[in-house]
Order: C-alpha cells, then structure tokens, then sequence
C-alpha cells in the first residue's frame, strides 16, 4: 500500500519552490521598453537660438496622425518625450533649462541640467506619473524653456521643415515655419519572459517529481516473483 506521507514534503518543496520563483524573478524577467507613439520627420534640420535664461518656445502636437490601435494598447503607459538637441561639438554647458507637457490647463515640467545633453543626440525626458491616456487626443503643448544657462554655455533644439505637427512659437510671438524634432513614446512592460520562467520551472518539478517518485517505487524481487507465479499455477 503506498505510504502518502513519504510524498507530502516533496509536493510541499516544489509547492514552494514555484511560488520563490514567481516572487523573486518576477522584476528580473519583466522586460521595460519605449514604443515611439507619435513622431516628427527630419527635413533641412536647423538649430533653434540657444536655450538661455528666459528663453521660451513652444509648439502643439497634431494628434491626427496618431494610430488608434496603439492608443488602446498604451492608454495606461508612462509617457516620455524624446527631443533632438544640439550641444555644438559636446561643449561644457551650463545651467538649466526646463521641458514641460501642457495639458489643457495641467503643466508636467521637467528640469534638465544642460551638462548632460550629448550633442546631436536625442536626449529621453520621461514623466512617470503621467500617463498616455492623460495627454492623448487632447490639446498638449510642448514648452522648452531656459532657466539660468548663459550665452556660450547653452544647448540648442533642432527643429524641421516638416511642420505637420505644429509650428514653433518664440516667447515674442513669433511663428516660425519649423517644427521641434522630437517622439512621443510609452513604457510598455513585458512579461513574456516571465511567463517562460514559471513555464521551465514547473517543467523542472515535475521532471524531479518522476525522478523521486520512481525511485520510491518499491521492486519486485524474484522470489517475491516466483511465489506469486507458483500460488497463480495452484
């Protein structure tokens, strides 16, 4: 007769065993990436002035070349903001300058020390507690402004010719016939890997499971064969 008792701490282990498996790799296998949602294109790029103290632009987002099957799938995600910047040769800036999303009556400002923008590069500004359905399909604005850079010392904003997302506006009201080169992109998360983890992990158990279950098993020896042939034959 099979003795349960010799099983219960094996099936407790593996239990186990799955359930530290779920808790502590489910960060290590979730993977974060950014999905580019809405973008600007590249045409006779020029440099904005540079983004000193008082400086001021701002130009809207044109929503109207947004996918609706992407904003179903990232309603919920983090939104970051990617512009290209110019640093003129990778000089050593200066100060601050502040980049904000205006959502109808709502300013997310974020503030950039101007050291750490690479030249030409596109420079990631992320707002984590704002969310894509926030700003989705509703009248945003994108407002760079200097803090306390000096001339000589400040970064600068390429901008396009390409002006179907909007057209820049200086702090004096003047429009100019460029547009800010930039991406709107989510944080998406990824549990895949995850998934596959608790998959293998499970795989392994069970592997262990026929390994330990098989070698409890208790064999029939021959004279325990013979006697059971020889009642059989009487």
């Amino acid at each position: 007769m099979m003795n349960l008792k010799q099983y219960i701490l094996p099936l407790i282990w593996m239990a186990v065993f799955v359930i530290l498996v779920s808790i502590r790799l489910g960060d290590a296998y979730s993977s974060t990436f950014f999905h580019t949602v809405l973008e600007s294109s590249s045409k006779n790029n020029k440099p904005s002035k540079e983004i000193v103290a008082d400086f001021y632009m701002m130009q809207p987002l044109n929503w109207t070349l947004l996918d609706n099957e992407v904003f179903r799938h990232d309603a919920k995600s983090p939104v970051c903001l990617k512009m290209f910047l110019a640093n003129y040769g990778d000089r050593k800036n200066n100060g601050t300058f502040a980049l904000t999303l205006g959502v109808d009556a709502q300013k997310h400002r974020v503030v950039v020390d101007a050291k750490t923008v690479r030249d030409n590069t596109n420079h990631r500004i992320c707002f984590e507690d704002l969310k894509f359905v926030d700003i989705a399909f509703k009248p945003v604005e994108i407002v760079l402004e200097g803090i306390n850079s000096q001339k000589g010392a400040a970064i600068s904003a390429w901008m396009t010719q390409d002006v179907r997302q909007g057209k820049v506006v200086y702090k004096d009201g003047t429009v100019l016939e460029r547009s800010l080169i930039f991406s709107v992109e989510t944080i998406r998360v990824s549990n895949d890997k995850f998934i596959h983890s608790i998959i293998l992990s499970l795989i392994c158990c069970l592997s262990c499971a026929l390994v330990f279950f098989a070698s409890t098993c208790t064999p029939i020896n021959s004279n325990s064969k013979k006697n059971f042939i020889q009642r059989d034959n009487t």
